[in-house]
């Protein structure tokens, strides 16, 4: 179909439209393209709202929230015209629970996913749900296999595309060329995808199907030199390296997961073992910045159609990512300890049409607010039950209301057994993390601007979780122990994660009765074996 008759399509289908959610469209390759839906054009409301959540980026490998990288300038360019959040934590460093977070406000104590790939069952609504009862057309683009539409994440999504959404492409165009031609068009398009997840490539990959991720060659990342030569690193070692670390998925996970074993198989000399590492570490930072190059020329697409004065866009993620850190149990990869570099993720907004005021926001944040934030800034209607344990910062950021003084929270994911003889190889998991720990033994932290208390391991030899507190701005790397019973301030944060460990273990076990629906043994392993989670 060409755009002139998919424009002419868009038109003739906007007067008879039924009421928005309704008519699913899934589009893929050589798919005829449905109309687009038009709305009652609303002064308050955004005509365009970018939802952009890809997965594994932490804070640290991102500037503004690192000022010593200088690998994401497309994104340190954003910054300096949006909110940036500098202290945004997520509920936990696995994408299936964490997308559950983000589109629906809530924990899993309410949104009811405990383990990946799961189907997302909860009622509540999220937040496509809540811009189509709006009068938004609502687009998913659902390239993650732990969030996919088909388990109900996006729900209320009208039009859903199981790829990446790049600039550049048919429908990406076509949903531009839409709100270019009709003033009363309004388009919410939320995505999922990673480029960024381990095993961390050399070259762009093919996982989202769609090589060099549709961008011109100016904004193709082939090397990092600067960072590459600082580590030492030529180009023909970092390949070196790489296709060992790849070796079909099995050294990655055992790098993950056991990493002392790993070492000592590779038996490399220090030297050349620190060359390894620096190299995973260089491979990492390569596709952070292709991630850059990606979000940069699709913010360039929308801003050559003169539509960034009328639009909201939000950048986050799923969890961030750990490299090498020598007082963490596991390497190169999230989950299963509640690390800094994992829990702290970007958070920017940008949209001065919602009267979004350019800064740095200081103040601690949580996925679980971008839902009620964004249906604020674009004044939505929310629906009652609607992101229960989020907070509607949009006063703050147009400067009429003060930061607000929250805490976040975080988990870890209950042991699963099935999950668990898949890895049963790598020992330093399962000494961290026994099988049969259940939900009592839920390693979960709270942090507010200045500390941070957790529940978990310190020394592989723990017998069990303890009580641990980190002075958050001295002390990143969690090295000093400072919890102290008699400290009002963390004792206080103790109780309250007791509190949200209790309600965990109490959810958790109700799921598991209540269970109606669930993915099969083979949908389940097709999926955790294309994230990279199982060989």
């Amino acid at each position: 179909m060409n755009r002139r008759r998919f424009l002419m399509l868009a038109g003739a289908g906007a007067a008879g439209a039924a009421a928005a959610g309704a008519g699913l469209y899934t589009w893929r390759r050589n798919r005829s393209t449905p109309p687009l839906r038009s709305s009652s054009r609303n002064p308050d409301h955004p005509r365009l709202v970018l939802y952009y959540v890809p997965c594994t980026v932490p804070a640290w490998a991102i500037n503004p929230f690192n000022k010593d990288i200088g690998f994401t300038p497309n994104l340190a360019r954003f910054a300096e015209k949006s909110a940036v959040f500098m202290n945004n934590s997520v509920e936990i460093g696995a994408s299936g629970i964490s997308y559950a977070s983000l589109f629906t406000g809530a924990h899993a104590d309410q949104h009811g996913v405990f383990s990946q790939p799961e189907i997302l069952q909860s009622p509540l609504p999220q937040i496509s749900q809540v811009f189509a009862n709006n009068g938004y057309d609502t687009f998913y683009f659902d390239a993650h296999a732990m969030a996919k539409f088909g388990m109900n994440y996006g729900a209320g999504s009208r039009h859903v595309a199981d790829y990446l959404l790049t600039p550049g492409h048919w429908l990406f165009e076509m949903l531009l060329d839409k709100l270019s031609s009709d003033r009363n068009y309004r388009a919410f398009v939320m995505t999922s995808f990673t480029i960024t997840h381990s095993v961390y490539p050399f070259q762009p990959t093919l996982r989202n199907r769609i090589q060099d991720y549709g961008l011109t060659p100016a904004y193709r990342v082939k090397d990092l030199p600067a960072e590459r030569k600082a580590a030492g690193l030529s180009l023909e070692e970092v390949e070196q390296f790489h296709d060992i670390y790849q070796n079909s998925g099995r050294d990655a996970l055992q790098l993950q997961w056991d990493f002392p074993s790993h070492v000592r198989e590779l038996n490399f000399p220090p030297a050349k073992l620190e060359k390894y590492l620096s190299a995973i570490t260089y491979l990492f930072k390569l596709n952070v910045a292709r991630l850059d190059a990606l979000f940069g020329k699709t913010v360039e697409r929308i801003s050559e159609r003169g539509l960034m004065d009328e639009s909201v866009i939000a950048f986050t993620a799923d969890h961030g990512e750990i490299m090498h850190r020598d007082n963490a149990f596991f390497k190169f990869t999230h989950g299963n300890q509640q690390a800094p570099e994992v829990l702290r993720t970007p958070f920017l907004i940008y949209g001065p049409c919602a009267g979004v005021k350019p800064g740095l926001h200081q103040y601690v944040t949580r996925s679980v607010d971008a839902f009620p934030t964004l249906a604020g800034l674009c004044a939505q209607a929310m629906p009652d039950g609607a992101a229960p344990q989020g907070v509607d910062l949009s006063a703050t950021l147009r400067g009429s209301a003060a930061p607000p003084d929250l805490e976040a929270f975080s988990h870890e994911v209950v042991p699963d057994p099935e999950n668990y003889e898949r890895l049963k190889e790598f020992k330093t998991l399962m000494k961290v993390h026994p099988p049969d720990g259940g939900a009592d033994a839920m390693w979960a932290s709270v942090r507010n601007p200045d500390h941070i208390v957790k529940f978990v391991k310190t020394d592989i030899g723990d017998p069990a979780p303890r009580l641990v507190a980190f002075h958050v701005p001295s002390d990143p790397e969690e090295r000093r122990d400072i919890y102290d019973p008699a400290d009002p301030v963390l004792s206080g944060m103790a109780s309250r994660l007791e509190e949200y460990r209790k309600r965990l273990a109490l959810a958790h076990s109700q799921w598991k009765r209540r269970r109606t629906q669930s993915l099969t043994d083979s949908q389940k392993t097709r999926k955790l074996k294309d994230m990279g989670y199982i060989k």
